[in-house]
C-alpha cells in the first residue's frame, strides 16, 4: 500500500519535545521521534507498539525521551522482536547510561536482534528496505566546528558503546568487549560489616529469594555463571566519558517505486487468460501462455508509481539556520520539484527567519508545509479516553478533578504573518492528522471533536436514552450521584475538622504500575504544602505531561516550586520521567539560583551524573543525595555535607528518613516530617514493612501501593507488591490520619477491585483509591469513600451501555505485563 503518514503526539505549549510521527505499511512501521508518552499515545491510537521494526530520532532527550519506555514494552521472556534505532551520536550512551534499572534476568536474547545506528557525518548511508528509502540529514549548531565525530571519539569507541548498550538491554554477555579505560563506580554507600549486622529478618528473608531466583535463573538460561557475574560486575562500572554532540537529524523519506497501474485490457489483447497470471505479472515475473508465447510486465504494467517524499526538517532553533540551509542535500531541484509534505519543527525565531522562509518557497507550490509548533496546535497530551473518564469523574467533585486552564497562544497568526503570506500551503500540525503519500499528498485527517470540558454527563441522543434498558442504566446512576451529593453535604460540617496539614494538597499524577495504560500513567505523586513547598515522589516516564494535564497554565509556576524529587527505587516505571522534569525545570528556574534536591538510589544519580557529560543539566544546582545513605548512616540524621546541604534546600522540612523496602535492590520508603506539625509517609513498591510501620506511626498522610486485588495475594508476595487489604492493614497500624492507595495493576484500568464489603467500610474513614490527576486535600479525604460507590455506578452504567451497544466496547489496552 501507498506509505501512510500519521501524527501520534504534538509538542505542548510550555514542554520541550518533537513531534511524533508514523510511517505505516502493511507489514511495516516505522517510528519518527519517541518523546515522552509516546508508547501511551500509541496505545490511545490503537497503534501496537509491537509492529514498530526501526525508530528514526533526531535530537537528544526531546526526541527520545520516551524510548526506553518503548523499548521495555516490545521486551518479552524470549527478549526483542527485531528493532534497529537511528540518531545522532550519544544514542547508545543514553541506553547504557539506563543499565542501573535494567538487570532483569529474563531478558537475554541474540543482540543482533537489538541494532544501533549512530549518525556522526553530514550525510550517512540512507536505509533502505522494501518500503522505504531514509536519508538522514545533519545540522550541527553555528561555530560548533566541523560536521564529524570529535577527535576523541573513535569508531572503536563508538562500537564499543554501541555493544555496551545491547548488553545493557538483551543481556548479550559474550558479545560484550569490557575492555577501555574504564573505572568501577565508587559506591559510598557499600554495606559494611556494621550495617550488614543491621539487616532485619525481612531483609535477610529477600535476599534468600534473590539467590534462589538466580540459581533458577542459571538452570533456565544454561548460562556461565562466571560469565553472568563478571556482566553484573561491569554494570557496576562507569561508562567512558561522553563527548557532547549537539546534532539535530532532519529525515527525508521516500517510498519505494510501485508497480505501475495493471492494463486489464492490454493482457486480454496479448491473451493473457484471467487469473494467477495476472498476479505474477503485477509482481514483475515474466509469464509463458499455451501457445508458447512469452508476456513481460513492462507490456501489461503502466509506468512505476513514485511517491511524493516527506521530509521532517528539524532546525530547532537560529543557531542551526546557517548550516541548515547550507546543506548541499538542498541543491537537488528534483528533490525541491517532487516533494510532498514538510514537517518543520522549529521554534518562532526559525520559522519567522527570511532566510529560513526564502528556503520554505523554493518548493514547488504544491507542497504541504506543516509546522509543529505550541504556538499553532495549542495542544496538550489529551488521551481521548483517559480525558472523558477524568470529564465524568468531575461530576462527583470538581475540587477533587478541577477543570484546568490551558495556556492557550492567541497570537500565532501575528508570530508566524510573514510566513503565511511567504509560502503557498502552510497549516498547522494537529493531532490524529494522517496523509497518504503517493504521487500527490492526501490530507485523510478525521474531522473529531473533543468533547467540551465543561461537559460531565453521559452523551446518549434520545433514540437510545428511550431504550428501557438504557434508560434504567442511566438513571440509577444520576439518582446515585444524587444520593452521594445529598450525603457529602450533609457531613461537611460534622466531618469538619483543622489539624495539622489540613491544607495539604496530595496531587496523584499517577496511579498505574509496570507501564502506562489509557487511564492510567505509571508512579508520580505531588506534595504541595500551603507554605509553597512541592516536593515531587517518584517520576515515572510522562510526569511532565501530567503536570501540564494537572495544572496547565500554572504548571511553570508549580515545577518552580519543586525543591525536592524522591525516587524510591530502580524500576523504570519509577524513575524514566526524571530527566525530563529536571530539564524543565531548570528551564522555568533559568533566573534564580535555586536548587532541586533529587533523592535517589546511588546507581541513579549516577546515571544523572552520566547524562550530564552527554548534555549538560546544571549539576552545580542538583543536590544529589543517596536514599541508602540516610539509613546505612551510622547516626540519624546522617552528618554528611550532602545531607545538611539538603536540609538548606528544603528548610521546611524537620526530617527527611528512609528506611529499606521489601522490593527490589536498594527499595526505600520514606517519612517526611514538615515543620508546621504534619508528616506524610511514602511506600515506594513494598511487601508490608513493620521497619516502613515503626517509621510512619502517627504519620498525617500515608501513601501506600496497592498493586493487586485481595484474591492475588500470592502474586504479590512473589513480585513484592502489597494487596489493598495489606495496604490498609499499614494504615492501620501506622494509625495513620490520611491513607492514599495508589500504584494499581494495570489490569485494573479505572477502579481497584475491592470486596463486596470493602467500599462499605472504608466510608467514614479516610481512605482515597486514588485515581490520575487527583487533587486530594488532606481535610476532604473523607469524601472520597462515598464518591467510589458512585464510580463503581458508574462503571455498571457504561457495562450496560456497552452491552446495548449505545457505547463502543472497550479496547483491550497494551500494557507491560510485568508489575
Amino acid at each position: 500500500m501507498p506509505q501512510s503518514f500519521k501524527v501520534v503526539s504534538l509538542p505542548s505549549p510550555g514542554i520541550r519535545a518533537e513531534p511524533v510521527l508514523a510511517v505505516i505499511y502493511d507489514d511495516k512501521r516505522y517510528l519518527f521521534n519517541c518523546g515522552e508518552g509516546t508508547q501511551r499515545q500509541l496505545l490511545s491510537k490503537g497503534l501496537s507498539i509491537k509492529k514498530f521494526t526501526n525508530v528514526f530520532l533526531s535530537s537528544s532527550w526531546d526526541s527520545f525521551g520516551g524510548l526506553a519506555g518503548l523499548l521495555l514494552g516490545l521486551a518479552t521472556e524470549n527478549g526483542y522482536p527485531q528493532i534497529a534505532l537511528h540518531g545522532p551520536q550519544n544514542l547508545a550512551y543514553y541506553l547504557a547510561t539506563l543499565r542501573a534499572g535494567l538487570q532483569r534476568f529474563h531478558r537475554y536474547t541474540d543482540g543482533a536482534d537489538f541494532q544501533i545506528e549512530e549518525y556522526t557525518q553530514l550525510l550517512p548511508q540512507p536505509f533502505e528496505d522494501a518500503n522505504v528509502k531514509i536519508q538522514a540529514i545533519l545540522t550541527q549548531p553555528k561555530g560548533f566546528g566541523e560536521i564529524d565525530r570529535p577527535a576523541s571519539t573513535s569508531e572503536a569507541e563508538l562500537k564499543l558503546m554501541q555493544s555496551v548498550a545491547r548488553s545493557v538491554w538483551t543481556g548479550e554477555i559474550s558479545g560484550l568487549n569490557a575492555q577501555g579505560d574504564w573505572t568501577a563506580l565508587a559506591d559510598p554507600n557499600q554495606d559494611t560489616t556494621a550495617t550488614q549486622k543491621k539487616r532485619t529478618f525481612e531483609e535477610m528473608q529477600q535476599e534468600s529469594s534473590e539467590a534462589d531466583r538466580r540459581e533458577s535463573f542459571y538452570g533456565r538460561t544454561g548460562l556461565d555463571r562466571d560469565k553472568y557475574t563478571a556482566f553484573i560486575k561491569l554494570m557496576h562500572k562507569d561508562l567512558p566519558t561522553a563527548t557532547p554532540f549537539p546534532a539535530t537529524v532532519s529525515y527525508c523519506i521516500e517510498g519505494q517505486p510501485r508497480p505501475g497501474k495493471f492494463d486489464v485490457a492490454r493482457a486480454m489483447a496479448l491473451g493473457v487468460p484471467k487469473g494467477p497470471l495476472y498476479g505474477k505479472l503485477q509482481q514483475g515475473q515474466s509469464v509463458y501462455l499455451p501457445n508458447g508465447t512469452v508476456v513481460h510486465p513492462h507490456e501489461v504494467l503502466g509506468p512505476r508509481r513514485l511517491s511524493a517524499p516527506a521530509l521532517i526538517a528539524n532546525c530547532p532553533s537560529v543557531d542551526y539556520i546557517s548550516t541548515f540551509l547550507k546543506h548541499n542535500y538542498w541543491d537537488d531541484d528534483n528533490f525541491k520539484d517532487t516533494c510532498g509534505i514538510i514537517v518543520h519543527t522549529g521554534d518562532p525565531a526559525v520559522l519567522s527567519d527570511p532566510c529560513y522562509i526564502a528556503w520554505m518557497a523554493s518548493f514547488h507550490s504544491g507542497t504541504m508545509h506543516i509546522l509543529s509548533h505550541p504556538l499553532l496546535t495549542n495542544e496538550r497530551p489529551i488521551i481521548d479516553r483517559s480525558e472523558a473518564h477524568y470529564l465524568s469523574l468531575q461530576s462527583l467533585d470538581a475540587d477533587q478533578y478541577p477543570h484546568v486552564k490551558q495556556l492557550v497562544r492567541d497570537d500565532s497568526q501575528v508570530v508566524f504573518a510573514r510566513l503565511f503570506g511567504a509560502v503557498a500551503d502552510v497549516r498547522p500540525l494537529k493531532g490524529d492528522q494522517s496523509f497518504l503519500l503517493d504521487t500527490s499528498v492526501v490530507d485523510q485527517t478525521k474531522q473529531t471533536s473533543r468533547r467540551s470540558s465543561a461537559h460531565h454527563k453521559i452523551d446518549v441522543d434520545a433514540a437510545q436514552r428511550s431504550k428501557p434498558e438504557v434508560s434504567d442504566a442511566l438513571k440509577a446512576y444520576e439518582e446515585a450521584i444524587k444520593r452521594t451529593a445529598t450525603t457529602v453535604q450533609s457531613l461537611v460540617n460534622i466531618q469538619a475538622e483543622d489539624f495539622p496539614g489540613c491544607d495539604v494538597e496530595v496531587v496523584t499524577l499517577g496511579t498505574g504500575s509496570a507501564g502506562p495504560s489509557i487511564y492510567r500513567n505509571v508512579a508520580a505523586t505531588l506534595i504541595r504544602s500551603p507554605d509553597g513547598l512541592n516536593v515531587l515522589l517518584d517520576c515515572g516516564e510522562g510526569t511532565l505531561n501530567q503536570l501540564h494535564r494537572a495544572f496547565g497554565a500554572q504548571q511553570a509556576s508549580e515545577m518552580r516550586k519543586i525543591k525536592m524529587i524522591y525516587i524510591s527505587h530502580l524500576h523504570a516505571d519509577h524513575h524514566l520521567g526524571l530527566i525530563g522534569v529536571v530539564r524543565q525545570w531548570m528551564q522555568v528556574n533559568a533566573r534564580n539560583e535555586d536548587k532541586l534536591v533529587i533523592l535517589a538510589p546511588v546507581k541513579l544519580l549516577r546515571s544523572i551524573r552520566e547524562y550530564d557529560a552527554m548534555e549538560g543539566l546544571q549539576l552545580h544546582r542538583l543536590c544529589l543525595q543517596s536514599t541508602a545513605e540516610l539509613y546505612n548512616s551510622q547516626q540519624t540524621p546522617p552528618n554528611t555535607s550532602t545531607y545538611r546541604q539538603m536540609l538548606e534546600i528544603v528548610p521546611q522540612l524537620d526530617r527527611i528518613e528512609t528506611v529499606p523496602a521489601i522490593h527490589s535492590e536498594r527499595s526505600t520508603c520514606l517519612r517526611l516530617d514538615h515543620r508546621d506539625g504534619w508528616s506524610v509517609a511514602f511506600s515506594g513498591d513494598t511487601r508490608p514493612s513493620s521497619q516502613f510501620m515503626k517509621l510512619g506511626h502517627g504519620v498525617t498522610c500515608l501513601i501506600h501501593e496497592a498493586t493487586f486485588q485481595n484474591s492475588k495475594s500470592d502474586e504479590a508476595i512473589k513480585k513484592k507488591h502489597s494487596t489493598v487489604n495489606e495496604a490498609l492493614f499499614v494504615s492501620q497500624e501506622m494509625q495513620a490520619h490520611v491513607t492514599i492507595l495508589t500504584h494499581f495493576s494495570q489490569r485494573y484500568p479505572k477502579l481497584p477491585v475491592l470486596e463486596d464489603d470493602e467500599s462499605t467500610v472504608l466510608a467514614g474513614r479516610n481512605i482515597v483509591c486514588a485515581h490520575d490527576l487527583m487533587h486530594i486535600k488532606l481535610k476532604h479525604a473523607w469524601k472520597d469513600a462515598y464518591y467510589l460507590k458512585d464510580e463503581l455506578a458508574l462503571e455498571k452504567c457504561l457495562e450496560t451501555l456497552r452491552a446495548q451497544g449505545t457505547l463502543p466496547a472497550e479496547k483491550e489496552d497494551e500494557t507491560i505485563s510485568n508489575e
